[in-house]
């Protein structure tokens, strides 16, 4: 569920889409593709670059890629074969999932104060988008495509 967070410099209550979950910090994200999710997630310093300048999940930080994600399953007849196929959602969609002692706060509230309304959701989802990054309210996820253990 998204929670209330108090914002560090005008001490006034701020919601943002994230939750909770077994004390760690529960964010769902699609982006328009890889690279649009790896640039925010650089810029906001979840992820880094190893020796080899491959990019890794700083510590603290779990990132479950999804990818495109199914809406509705193909339709098949009594042979199994295809009567119409899935609908997908062919973003790239990542489930994050941070320590808290991770500076998360300002990140959720950046996404609060600087996103705009995502046009494009899913099934009544709501989102922020901020730099081709959603930000999804998850209470307003009907059907997550993977969670967490």
């Amino acid at each position: 569920m998204s929670i209330v967070i108090t914002h560090p410099e005008t001490e006034e209550d701020v919601t943002v889409f994230v939750a909770i979950n077994g004390g760690y910090v529960d964010c769902i994200c699609r982006a328009e593709s890889q690279e649009a999710w790896e640039a925010a997630a650089l810029a906001d310093h979840l992820l880094s670059e190893d020796a080899q300048g491959n990019l890794i999940p700083i510590e603290g930080a779990t990132i479950d890629v999804l990818g495109p994600v199914e809406l509705a399953p193909a339709v098949l007849d009594a042979q199994g074969d295809v009567v119409t196929p899935a609908v997908m959602d062919e973003r790239y969609h990542v489930n994050l999932r941070l320590h808290p002692d991770l500076p998360w706060q300002p990140i959720a509230i950046n996404w609060t104060e600087n996103g705009i309304a995502d046009p494009d959701n899913n099934a009544g989802e709501q989102a922020l988008l901020l730099d081709s990054v959603a930000l999804i309210d998850p209470d307003t996820v009907a059907s997550a495509a993977r969670g967490w253990l």
